[in-house]
């Protein structure tokens, strides 16, 4: 089923909950505008969060273990901010015709990162790793990859930026 669903409504908030295991998204933003996920755990759900509106902040949310995007946002601009990604598969995070803004989020441990398109920024992340994502534009990087024609660089050393960062692990 669906965990959490806002549907045509603008300025609600969905926080501190934990949606697990919905065979649909967890937290589900459709033609839903200005609205705030915060603080929020997702994890073994298809899609942990998916956006399909526009000014939607998706903050302060650990995102794990996901079957599909851990997030995906596919209309509108959007932002996630202070969101931590680990271990999802095939992508934690995808903008499918979105303008997404990412900036201060943890990723690791996630087969891919981030599949984005040219309205992807992606600065001031920390990846998994010192060297950044690891990408065709940063083929020495060894933190988790990214892929898609996305802006990325200047990213994070470490995780010292996460008030509530936790070491990756193995």
């Amino acid at each position: 089923g669906l965990g959490i669903g806002i549907y045509g409504s603008s300025s609600c908030s969905v926080i501190n909950n934990t949606v697990s295991g919905n065979f649909n998204p967890g937290i589900y933003l459709q033609s839903a505008n200005n609205n705030n996920v915060f603080n929020n755990e997702a994890s073994h759900n298809i899609v942990a969060i998916r956006a399909d509106g526009s000014d939607n902040n998706i903050i302060e949310n650990c995102v794990g273990f996901a079957g599909a995007p851990g997030v995906m946002a596919a209309a509108g601009h959007n932002y996630a901010h202070h969101n931590r990604f680990t271990r999802i598969a095939p992508t934690a995070v995808r903008s499918l015709g979105s303008t997404l803004m990412l900036t201060d989020n943890l990723f690791y441990n996630n087969e891919v990162a981030l599949l984005g398109n040219a309205g992807t920024d992606a600065r001031w992340n920390w990846w998994g790793d010192s060297t950044g994502p690891n990408c065709p534009q940063n083929p020495d990087g060894q933190g988790d990859s990214i892929r898609g024609n996305i802006l990325f660089d200047p990213w994070y050393a470490d995780t010292s930026f996460f008030v509530h960062a936790f070491p990756p692990r193995t």
